[in-house]
């Protein structure tokens, strides 16, 4: 099975309201022609929804059942949108993670931003997750990243910094 079609955990809405946002900024994604008639009732009933309303309604999906392709990477036109990440560094110090399993963006990709990133001369830190998944790991990583903006911005646990 692919890999994201057994992705029917509780956020999977998440990639639904993605391919809609996608395929609407972008004319060549064809994601109509990659569902079935039950993915096209999906996706118009998701259409005018907040990305709230869709992982509410729609949890728990298994792609496999709505596509006509084997994964939604497949989706025609998809892997060709246009990804502005890394076009230009940025100007502060980083703090980037990212699951080593996940495939929206791969870690290989994340890997080379990071390594062009360092190679401009941003201070990134950057921590690699081992287990877990694109939205376990956006939840398990967050006690680190806000470490990381508190000890930028020299707040300690309980009270703000005095100025």
């Amino acid at each position: 099975m692919a890999p994201d079609a057994r992705r029917d955990y509780y956020f999977s809405g998440l990639a639904l309201a993605s391919c809609i946002g996608i395929s609407r900024e972008f004319p060549d994604v064809d994601l109509h022609g990659a569902l079935t008639s039950q993915g096209r009732a999906m996706v118009a009933a998701a259409a005018d929804m907040t990305t709230e309303q869709v992982l509410l309604s729609f949890p728990f999906l298994r792609w496999g059942d709505y596509l006509t392709v084997p994964s939604i990477l497949e989706i025609p036109g998809l892997r060709a949108v246009p990804n502005g990440l890394g076009n230009a560094s940025p100007l502060t110090t980083m703090y980037l993670y990212h699951a080593v399993h996940d495939q929206f963006p791969s870690i290989a990709d994340v890997d080379e931003l990071v390594e062009k990133y360092r190679a401009d001369g941003v201070d990134v830190t950057y921590r690699r997750f081992r287990f877990g998944e694109h939205m376990i790991v956006a939840l398990t990583g967050v006690p680190g990243a806000l470490r990381f903006l508190s000890e930028r911005f020299g707040a300690t646990r309980g009270r703000a910094r005095a100025s």
